[in-house]
């Protein structure tokens, strides 16, 4: 390679034309505050072109989440064809600038061959000068000038002009990016607003609509009404603007939220309101003095909603706070147990503690379980629970899974009839995941067979399913309250003096975390004096392709 591929920031130490640096500054200074990469892409190629005398300029941005850099603009390509353009990011003499984050200069035929190019001596003396394009610290797309005029060849010098030029279109991407970030935060924001499930208005300072949203319109009846501009009293049922008057009038008064309870009438219809005035003059939107906010209580389904959401969680807190208290009154009640036995050295005191030490591992434990079914409990509901799907070893991860069953099971001297077909290959899963609900669905089975019983786990194929049956002694489950099982906080025995702990969520979670995987988990006909759940999961693609 030649020397002048080397060239990197030390191209300005050789010296720039400041004439020519200070004409480019000027020209592309303006360009910083462009609202679109596109518009700025296109306007710097036009000015870097003609600043620097060349008949070629492009510039290439990487994808968001390719491979591939992405013309943006190029004097010598028609706009037409731009979008369609693209090249590898990690290839050629572009891929050795994006990845080195420094200049490539080419001067010579030598040159270009050793990227396998071929210069185009139609459009002049063959020479190029690519330039990297810095966003946030990292390269982001890269800037390349080509073929210039009057027979002459690039120089250091010209290196140095389209590194400086390349720091002021950097400046101008990050802003344009940042310009649109603002956009589409602002449009979410517009969305959520719009979308609430309460109506809103904000009113300046002569109570005049500034701002409301599609549920506030629709409460009146016409969700495409022009409501900014207008007076609340002109938006508002006469007896609804008296009250809501008022509440306006003691929040600004006391800089505090205010809020009642109104039988009035908003549309065409009587509604139970639930009105709150907010003050928001301060510190935000100068134009903005209060948010009103309105909300239909009347409506049945609401209200039931909101009762069972009162219920649950009032249910919720009576039983992890049930759950809790075990473990943490049995952790703490091995510390006066702990000071006794270091006070004490003896072989007895030691075995003591080895014996505390246990028990308070498994009292964290249980602890540590509880939390953790809350954490997946709240990322399944919001759809934040992510999975590592691949293809999963379903056996092994079941007999792992009843080895530790099977020390949980001898306290109550249980027995096991195993008959698992190790032939029949990967699901597509998590494996962690998939450890977690083989796991609850066998200490489900220890926890409720009674003492000398049989658990009973069997895997098959059917069809495309891989279906692990698991099956437990201790009376069966009436049909009737199979659904309910999987629901949250669900306890077969919900007195506090029940025999059994848990939170509730260990099916909930099961069943759900089957149901990501495509999979299902059900309780299915067997004997009478027997609960047979049956999990189901899909065989990885390569398995399918084979049955």
């Amino acid at each position: 390679m030649s020397e002048s591929n080397g060239i990197s920031s030390s191209a300005e130490g050789s010296g720039v034309d400041q004439e020519r640096y200070l004409r480019l500054f000027e020209a592309l200074s303006p360009l910083v505050a462009a609202q679109s990469v596109d518009d700025l892409a296109k306007a710097a190629c036009s000015v870097v072109s003609e600043l620097l005398e060349v008949q070629a300029c492009s510039m290439f941005l990487a994808e968001p989440g390719g491979d591939d850099l992405v013309l943006k603009a190029a004097t010598h390509i028609e706009p037409d064809s731009w979008s369609e353009i693209r090249i590898s990011r990690d290839k050629g003499i572009c891929g050795k600038a994006f990845f080195s984050g420094k200049p490539v200069l080419l001067t010579s035929e030598a040159d270009f061959a050793e990227f396998d190019m071929e210069p185009r001596s139609e459009l002049g003396q063959a020479s190029c000068v690519v330039c990297p394009l810095f966003v946030r610290g990292e390269v982001r797309g890269i800037i390349n000038i080509a073929n210039p005029l009057n027979g002459r060849v690039f120089t250091a010098r010209d290196v140095g002009l389209i590194e400086a030029a390349s720091r002021v279109i950097s400046g101008g991407i990050l802003n344009a990016v940042q310009f649109g970030e603002t956009v589409q935060i602002h449009a979410q924001l517009e969305s959520l607003f719009d979308n609430l499930h309460i109506g809103v208005l904000a009113l300046d300072r002569d109570l005049r609509v500034t701002h409301s949203n599609w549920r506030l319109r629709s409460l009146r009846g016409d969700p495409d009404s022009l409501v900014k501009g207008r007076l609340l009293s002109e938006v508002l049922d006469p007896s609804l603007y008296c009250l809501t008057r008022r509440l306006i009038r003691d929040s600004l008064k006391s800089r505090t939220v205010e809020q009642d309870r109104i039988d009035g009438r908003m549309g065409d219809k009587s509604r139970m309101l639930e009105i709150t005035v907010s003050p928001a003059g301060l510190g935000g939107d100068a134009s903005t003095e209060c948010l009103i906010m309105f909300e239909d209580v009347s409506l049945d389904e609401e209200v039931k909603r909101l009762r069972e959401a009162d219920s649950l969680k009032d249910g919720f807190l009576r039983l992890i706070s049930h759950e809790l208290r075990t473990p943490l009154a049995v952790i703490r009640g091995t510390l006066p147990l702990m000071q006794t036995c270091c006070a004490k050295d003896n072989e007895k005191s030691e075995q003591m503690l080895n014996k505390i030490e246990s028990l308070v591992k498994n009292n964290v434990s249980k602890l540590t379980g509880i939390v953790n079914s809350i954490i997946d409990t709240v990322e399944i509901e919001n759809g934040s629970l992510k999975l590592l799907i691949k293809d999963a070893d379903i056996s092994e991860i079941v007999r792992s899974r009843i080895e530790f069953a099977k020390l949980d099971s001898e306290a109550k001297d249980l027995a096991w009839e195993i008959n698992l077909d190790d032939s029949l290959g990967p699901v597509a899963g998590d494996e962690t995941r998939l450890s977690q609900i083989v796991f609850e669905l066998l200490s489900n089975a220890v926890k409720f067979s009674p003492r000398g019983a049989t658990i009973s786990v069997s895997t098959r194929r059917d069809c495309c399913d891989y279906v692990l049956r698991i099956a437990n002694g201790g009376g069966g489950i009436a049909p009737e309250r199979r659904d309910t099982v999987f629901d949250k906080f669900f306890q077969i025995d919900n007195s506090s003096t029940r025999a059994e702990g848990g939170c509730g969520l260990g099916l909930y979670l099961t069943q759900n975390i089957a149901r990501l995987h495509g999979g299902s988990v059900a309780i299915v006909d067997g004997n009478s004096d027997e609960t047979v759940f049956e999990l189901r999961l899909p065989f990885a693609m390569a398995e399918e392709a084979l049955g």
